[in-house]
C-alpha cells in the first residue's frame, strides 16, 4: 500500500479551507511534505533504513558510510561481494561492544586486523563512523538509516503509508505558523506540531531531546 503526495496535499487544503491554493500554493506543501519526511526519519532513524554492503578499509579499524544519517546496526561480515552486488554470503554475525570494553581489554585492540572481524563500536559524536574489531574482514553488512528521496510531483508517493498522519500534521503546522502573528493560528501550530510529534512516538520534551541525541 502506498499513499500518493496528492492525498496529503488535498487533505491540507481541504483543513486549510484553501482549495484554490491561494494563500499556501502546491509548491509549499509539496516543500513542507519533503521537510516532514526528513523531520521524521532525524527523529525516528528507524523510518527509513537500509541494508547496505560495506566495504572495509582494512588499513584502519574506523568506518565511515558518507551517505548514511546514522549507522543502526552492524550484522555480519560476509565473504565477498556476489555477482548481483547483494550482501554476500555472512561469515559470522558482528555484535555490538562498549569501546570501554575493548580499551579495558587491550589499548591497542584498534590495530587488529584479524579476521573475521566480530564486534563492532559505535562513536555517539559521529553517526556516520562506526569501529570494527578486529578489522580484517573484506565486508561487513550495515543497516544504516537514509535521507528520503524529496517528492517533486503529487503523484509521488510518500516514504510510508504508515507516517501519513504525521505528515499531514506536520504540513499543517508549517502552514499555520505562515500566520502564526493571528493568535488562533499560533495556536493551531503549535496543536499540529504536538500532534506530530505525538504521533511517531514523541510524546514529552523529554523524549524528543533523548532521541535527538540518539539520532
Amino acid at each position: 500500500m502506498t499513499i500518493a503526495v496528492r492525498t496529503i496535499i488535498d487533505r491540507a487544503k481541504f483543513i486549510l479551507q484553501d482549495d484554490t491554493s491561494i494563500r499556501w500554493t502546491e509548491e509549499e506543501l509539496v516543500m513542507w511534505i519533503n521537510s516532514a519526511q526528513l523531520e521524521i526519519v532525524l527523529l525516528r532513524p528507524d523510518a527509513y533504513s537500509e541494508v547496505v554492503s560495506h566495504v572495509v578499509d582494512t588499513s584502519r579499524a574506523s568506518q565511515e558510510i558518507a551517505e548514511a544519517l546514522q549507522i543502526l546496526d552492524v550484522l555480519t561480515a560476509n565473504d565477498g561481494l556476489p555477482d548481483d552486488g547483494g550482501l554476500g554470503a555472512p561469515t559470522n554475525v558482528v555484535r555490538r561492544v562498549e569501546r570501554a570494553v575493548l580499551d579495558a581489554m587491550d589499548l591497542n585492540w584498534v590495530k587488529d586486523d584479524a579476521s573475521p572481524t566480530q564486534h563492532y563500536v559505535l562513536d555517539d559524536r559521529n553517526r556516520k563512523t562506526f569501529y570494527l574489531y578486529p578489522h580484517g574482514s573484506e565486508y561487513v553488512s550495515v543497516l544504516i538509516s537514509k535521507a528520503p528521496a524529496d517528492v517533486s510531483d503529487a503523484a509521488d508517493s510518500l516514504l510510508d503509508p504508515i507516517f501519513a498522519g504525521p505528515i499531514l500534521d506536520y504540513v499543517l503546522y508549517r502552514a499555520y505558523s505562515k500566520d502564526a502573528e493571528f493568535a488562533a493560528n499560533a495556536e493551531r501550530a503549535t496543536a499540529y506540531y504536538t500532534s506530530f510529534n505525538t504521533s511517531i512516538g514523541l510524546n514529552t520534551a523529554a523524549q524528543r531531546a533523548a532521541v535527538k541525541v540518539e539520532a
